[in-house]
């Protein structure tokens, strides 16, 4: 019982660890490399932008999560030509003022419904397997290992 307990904690661990990890290294190429793109919106239909997350970077082509006044958030692609970055493609609107979402996309869930419901359907069921297991684990220590009240001398 031990095992499944320790097994459990230690994927909960790895996916945070795994998850804060992008999370960082969004966080650390948006500082690097952000204003970089701050101009990139202004080739698309996006009138504003609150602000910008720089997805992936390398010296060639980038992917930026550009979100909106009213939550809206889209995924554009950009290529480096002489120096300067260019759009390439849209790649997709996560979230819209109208509520029509297109996707998960890892790790920013927070503008869809539909990508906080697919995390917390996994998450749930999970979370509740490990509750149960913990409540038979502690039963039986109060009950003594066979499940039954231990005899006291």
């Amino acid at each position: 019982m031990k095992k499944l307990i320790y097994i459990q904690l230690t994927i909960i661990v790895l996916f945070s660890l795994i998850w804060i990890g992008s999370i960082i290294k969004i966080e650390i190429d948006t500082y690097r490399y952000g204003s970089e793109f701050a101009h990139l919106y202004k080739e698309t239909t996006i009138t504003h932008v609150d602000f910008l997350k720089v997805l992936d970077y390398s010296d060639t082509s980038a992917r930026v999560y550009f979100v909106s006044k009213g939550g809206t958030g889209d995924i554009i692609s950009a290529t480096n030509q002489e120096g300067k970055w260019v759009f390439e493609k849209w790649e997709t609107t996560v979230w819209s003022a109208s509520g029509n979402a297109n996707g998960f996309v890892w790790p920013y869930i927070h503008h869809s419904a539909e990508g906080i419901a697919l995390c917390l359907l996994f998450i749930i069921p999970f979370l509740c397997v490990t509750f149960i297991f913990w409540i038979i684990n502690l039963s039986k220590k109060v009950n003594g290992k066979n499940g039954f009240p231990s005899q006291q001398s």
